[in-house]
């Protein structure tokens, strides 16, 4: 059972590495993903102090829907 557990724990050291050689090189402008953690850091505060529950309105808008 260990040997199963050492090969997850190479496969799972791994992946960071073979993303960062072989998957990023293709991808273009990627920091344009990491726009909207801004807005969330902008809004949580914000949203927090005025009480809104992002979680319980949506589980709202969800369930509310008719078929």
């Amino acid at each position: 059972m260990q040997q199963l557990y050492a090969f997850d724990v190479h496969c799972n050291s791994f992946f960071p590495m073979f993303v960062m050689l072989y998957v990023l090189p293709f991808l273009e402008r990627t920091t344009f993903f990491l726009y909207p953690i801004g807005v969330i850091i902008v809004l949580s505060p914000i949203l927090i102090l005025s009480g809104f529950n992002p979680s319980r309105y949506f589980m709202n808008m969800y369930f509310s829907q008719r078929v």
